[in-house]
């Protein structure tokens, strides 16, 4: 039976080298002082998670629908492994503007006008207001407090 290889000592946490490599049919083996590529440095949970990510070709929305997380969290996870990988997260191109999601522009025209509209949809009785689904998105992590801030000064 083969066990996962380690990447980090359980002692230091040290990074670990490989110093035999064998061959599990003839029996050869390859002795040196060998580094673990940057994957095999993940933990198996981070690996099962790239491994999904890319089975679903990226779409963050199949990756909360997957592991059941929200949209946040998903992120985080991924700025956690780049930086496994011994790499620094980008920056979103729409950093500090509002747009958490694909839920609108800098000033969430796009998103108040979909509450909008869902609002319309419903009338009567059960009709949410737009602050109210403003706050929903906000408890279930879809934007960050300072979009909700933004989204419902616009709409008072």
């Amino acid at each position: 039976m083969a066990y996962e290889l380690p990447a980090a000592c359980p002692v230091c946490q040290e990074r670990f080298h490989v110093s035999r490599l064998t061959c599990a049919r003839c029996g050869s083996a390859l002795e040196g002082d060998f580094e673990l590529d940057r994957l095999s440095r993940l933990t198996a949970a981070q690996r099962q998670f790239v491994i999904h990510f890319l089975k679903c070709r990226g779409n963050i929305r199949e990756m909360e629908k997957a592991f059941a997380i929200s949209y946040p969290t998903v992120r985080a996870r991924i700025d956690e492994i780049v930086t496994a990988l011994g790499e620094r997260p980008e920056q979103d191109e729409d950093a500090g503007t509002g747009d958490v999601g694909g839920v609108g522009g800098a000033d969430g025209t796009r998103a108040a006008t979909q509450a909008g509209t869902r609002e319309d949809r419903r009338g009567g009785e059960g009709r949410r207001t737009p602050k109210r689904e403003i706050l929903e998105r906000l408890a279930r992590g879809e934007i960050d407090p300072e979009t909700a801030k933004a989204l419902i000064i616009g709409h008072i």
